[in-house]
C-alpha cells in the first residue's frame, strides 16, 4: 500500500504530464493554424481551415441573430444547396464581404435575394453563383473581436511573443526535470 505522499507524488506526475500533452498538442494546433494561414496569403486566397473559412461580422445588419464582433464559419457550398432562410456571405459591392439572410431564391435556383435581420429592405443586387462566398454554418458571439486583435500588428506580435515563453517555459520545465 502506498503511502499519502507517495500517492500526492504520482497524481502530481500524471497530472504533469497531462498537462504537458495538452501543451504540445495546442502548440502543435497553433503551429498548424499559422501555416495554413500563411500559405493562403501568399497564394492570395482567404485562409481555409478543415473547409472552413472565418471571418469576423464588422456590422450589426445581422443583429440579433449574430452580433457584433462574432465568429463566423462559413463553408464553401454548391449554390444549389442554398434555400430561403439560409444565412449565406458573398461579395458585395466593391468585393466586401456581407453576410445576409437568403430571402428569397430565384427560380431557377441561379440568384438569392438577400436582407440583413436588422435591416428594412432587400440588398440591391441578387448574390449569385460568382459571389456566392458560402453557406454560415455557426458562429460564435464575441469572439470575432479575439481574431481581429490577432490580425493587427500588435496582435502578431502579442501571440508571438506568448508561444515564444510558452516554448521556453517548457523546455526550461523540461531541462530542470533531467537534471
Amino acid at each position: 500500500m502506498l503511502d499519502n505522499g507517495m500517492e500526492k507524488r504520482k497524481k502530481n506526475k500524471v497530472s504533469k504530464n497531462i498537462n504537458n500533452i495538452i501543451f504540445i498538442i495546442l502548440m502543435l494546433m497553433i503551429i498548424f493554424v499559422l501555416f495554413t494561414t500563411m500559405q493562403a496569403h501568399i497564394r492570395g486566397e482567404d485562409p481555409t481551415i478543415f473547409g472552413y473559412q472565418f471571418y469576423y461580422v464588422a456590422s450589426g445588419s445581422m443583429t440579433p441573430t449574430i452580433p457584433v464582433g462574432s465568429l463566423i464559419a462559413v463553408r464553401d457550398t454548391d449554390y444549389i444547396n442554398i434555400e430561403n432562410k439560409d444565412i449565406v456571405t458573398f461579395k458585395g459591392l466593391g468585393n466586401t464581404l456581407v453576410t445576409h439572410r437568403v430571402r428569397e431564391v430565384s427560380e431557377n435556383g441561379q440568384s438569392f435575394i438577400t436582407r440583413g435581420d436588422a435591416n428594412n429592405i432587400d440588398d440591391p443586387i441578387a448574390v449569385t453563383m460568382e459571389t456566392l462566398v458560402g453557406k454560415v454554418v455557426f458562429h460564435l458571439p464575441y469572439v470575432g473581436y479575439f481574431l481581429k486583435f490577432l490580425k493587427s500588428a500588435y496582435g502578431v506580435v502579442v501571440f508571438s511573443l506568448i508561444i515564444g515563453a510558452s516554448i521556453i517555459h517548457f523546455a526550461f520545465q523540461r531541462k530542470r526535470k533531467i537534471i
